[in-house]
């Protein structure tokens, strides 16, 4: 896998057609590309880079209004080339007539829950046929479908869907109501991958905490990836704060498991009330200090991420105070931050909208914040050592022939190394000599 000013770019072997796919979005989507090139290469088609592809996919993202505008304007580039046009992906359903009038002359539209149908609408497209569409009520059991490995990081999905209906987020409308696989699948293909190369394991959906299938929840399931007899590492995806209540307890015991990064990623969007109401997260700012406590008290070095939202409808200049207080209050190692934009179909389509300067100014006051609060906790880590794995080269030009490589600690701080040696893959002991807002950095010990 390749990334490229942000997106991923997979190529597929094969015996038949030739396909490239591009992928934009979370680790679910990058999932979901890989189970793309799983069902085609089962299907018999061929790599190839970009220029010498039959097929583009472009796998799509329907988070951000700026991403979908990204999307557009590179449907509109691929329609006129030479190449027949798949788009999948959640802004499929999402802004449906947006795609269709980027690219007039797809060959075909599928959505999250049909990619199983990829090899149906190629054979269509090779016997005439244009413009299809294929959407699918249920899901195919998508662990079922790894049938390569990832190479060093696999992902496995456990769920599809969302259950939670937030006034501004276009999620249920893209994949549906949610729909849990097994645990019985999901170590199964966990299992293959970690034996079959991979060092570690992404576990993903659009919200683990919602995971719940036969009483089977996340503490309980992400204890059976670990019982797996193999050395790897696991990363819990992305845990929204409403399921946590149930669950908090048995979930910081399973985070005890030397297998799992000490890594949490649980949104909080706001640090107002009054908008965490508006946006009908099931939560309040308390709640969600009480959650990070808890955690923080039994392990104090977990990697904090968090997602927020400037410039909410109705957003006033305190309820944006408070949400800067819980920035400086809780010192997240990871913000990923949003200018509010309505996704089509959403409730906060219809509040009322604030001035897009506004909405700017603020974040680019928490863009502010949040490097400096970056800046001071990486600080921290000067100094410490022990084990990383190595798991991603850098395509930078290095000085000499020094090579950059990305290595992640337990608590999945990223440590940027450079050396001569080919270390890609490897566990090796490092010390923290340095740091920078993005990343630490280390020296081989």
């Amino acid at each position: 896998m390749l990334r490229v000013c942000g997106k991923f770019l997979l190529i597929l072997r094969g015996d038949d057609m030739k396909i490239n796919i591009i992928t934009y979005g979370c680790t679910a989507n990058q999932g979901d590309s890989y189970l793309m090139e799983s069902v085609l290469e089962k299907a018999g088609h061929k790599i190839t880079d970009f220029d010498d592809a039959d097929y583009v996919i472009v796998n799509t993202c329907a988070v951000k209004e700026a991403t979908e505008n990204k999307i557009a304007s590179k449907l509109s580039k691929l329609a006129k080339s030479d190449k027949k046009i798949i788009v999948g992906g959640c802004l499929t359903k999402v802004s449906l007539k947006r795609i269709k009038k980027s690219v007039p002359n797809f060959s075909g539209i599928l959505d999250t829950r049909s990619v199983d149908k990829l090899p149906e609408i190629i054979k269509g497209a090779e016997n005439g046929r244009e413009n299809q569409i294929i959407f699918s009520d249920q899901s195919p059991v998508k662990p079922n479908l790894i049938k390569n490995p990832h190479s060093l990081t696999g992902i496995v999905q456990i769920s599809e869907g969302c259950d939670l209906s937030c006034t501004y987020c276009a999620t249920t409308i893209a994949r549906g109501d949610l729909q849990c696989f097994s645990k019985e699948e999901i170590v199964r293909a966990a299992s293959y991958l970690v034996r079959n190369g991979s060092k570690e394991i992404l576990l993903t959906s659009q919200d683990n905490g919602a995971y719940n299938l036969s009483g089977v929840k996340l503490p309980k399931l992400l204890t059976s990836i670990c019982n797996i007899e193999v050395d790897f590492f696991l990363r819990n995806g992305m845990t929204n704060p409403v399921y946590l209540n149930s669950i908090i307890t048995p979930l910081i015991v399973a985070y005890e498991n030397p297998k799992i990064y000490k890594f949490l990623h649980i949104p909080v969007q706001s640090g107002s009330n009054s908008i965490l109401k508006k946006m009908k997260r099931g939560y309040t700012a308390e709640t969600f200090r009480k959650f990070v406590s808890e955690f923080r008290k039994n392990i104090p070095k977990l990697t904090l991420s968090t997602d927020i939202i400037v410039g909410f409808p109705e957003e006033t200049t305190e309820d944006f105070t408070k949400t800067k207080e819980l920035l400086k209050e809780i010192r997240f190692d990871i913000v990923n931050l949003s200018k509010f934009g309505p996704r089509p179909g959403t409730e906060a389509t219809k509040m009322e909208q604030l001035e897009r300067g506004i909405v700017n100014k603020r974040s680019s006051e928490i863009s502010s914040l949040i490097k400096k609060i970056y800046l001071e906790k990486n600080r921290e880590w000067v100094g410490w050592q022990g084990p990383v794995l190595v798991n991603q080269g850098s395509d930078l030009v290095q000085i000499g022939k020094e090579k950059s490589f990305i290595a992640r600690n337990i608590y999945y701080k990223p440590i940027s190394i450079k050396t001569g040696s080919e270390i890609l893959g490897k566990t090796l002991k490092v010390k923290i000599i340095g740091s920078t807002a993005v990343n630490l950095i280390g020296e081989i010990a």
